[in-house]
């Protein structure tokens, strides 16, 4: 009984920091914010979390879960290699349109990850983050989804439906990148038409998937 009180605590404390972070940002928040948030004391956070860093993480992870079982709902086993493909693009965009700002959490973690491994770039949070006790679980996490899709994109080389000419794992990154660089242009909002940077484009859902095709045939 301890234990599930203890979780149910533990689940109340991130779903409060989500809230916060997603209001305040991570700078701007404090852990006298969380607190005040969630009810609860500095003594109670602290028997949980080392840190606000960690906090954080562990609002990042419950992002990340989101993602993935919003992401896995597109995992069926009809179609070939590239409709499978197409079908997960599709839920990528999906999930950037309905949860914004889990996905900006989960954007900026990959930006940390990126930032750790060159220290020309990486910051003292970066650092900290990279330190804390949910990074590991985190990162687990955000691999999740690449290793996922390079075995789809491995098993469409397989049958023929995606180009074998490129290793599977470099058209994850060209995908990936570029749907990554569509949700920042377009923020796939519910307007069909955009006129960006004097270029008129009609259904930025429907191109961004033809190019993705196209990266991957």
């Amino acid at each position: 009984m301890k234990a599930v009180i203890k979780e149910s605590r533990l689940d109340h404390i991130i779903n409060c920091a989500e809230n916060v972070f997603f209001e305040k940002g991570f700078l701007k928040t404090n852990i006298s914010d969380i607190c005040k948030s969630a009810n609860c004391s500095r003594t109670t956070l602290y028997s949980h979390f080392e840190s606000k860093e960690n906090v954080y993480l562990a609002v990042v992870n419950k992002s990340f879960k989101l993602f993935i079982s919003y992401f896995l709902k597109f995992d069926t086993e009809e179609g070939n290699g590239m409709e499978k493909i197409l079908r997960f693009s599709k839920g990528y965009i999906d999930f950037s349109k309905k949860f914004p700002k889990n996905y900006a959490l989960i954007l900026d973690f990959y930006s940390i990850l990126k930032n750790i491994k060159n220290k020309k770039i990486q910051s003292d949070t970066d650092l900290l983050l990279s330190k804390c006790s949910y990074f590991k679980t985190v990162k687990k996490n955000a691999a999740i989804p690449s290793n996922f899709l390079i075995q789809i994109i491995e098993a469409g080389q397989q049958d023929n439906s995606i180009t074998d000419q490129i290793p599977a794992s470099i058209l994850f990154l060209n995908m990936w990148a570029y749907l990554i660089g569509s949700s920042h242009l377009f923020n796939f909002s519910t307007q069909k038409r955009f006129n960006i940077l004097g270029v008129r484009m009609e259904d930025s859902e429907e191109n961004t998937l033809a190019v993705v095709r196209k990266i991957l045939e």
